[in-house]
């Protein structure tokens, strides 16, 4: 396990370049849209990209 969180939900899918659902993550508690977006820029070369599946936040 990468974090002392307990596992639960999914927050996430891991997408690979066929748009098919690589995996399932859990999102940092904060700043998960940044998490999202350098997620996506350092493995856009490979061809993964991450989706939220977690409802958004009303502020």
């Amino acid at each position: 396990m990468s974090s002392p969180r307990k596992t639960g939900q999914c927050d996430a899918v891991i997408l690979n370049e066929d748009a098919k659902a690589a995996g399932s993550i859990v999102l940092p508690d904060s700043a998960a849209e940044d998490f999202i977006a350098e997620f996506n820029r350092t493995y856009a070369s490979i061809g993964w990209t991450v989706e939220s599946i977690r409802p958004p936040i009303k502020r």
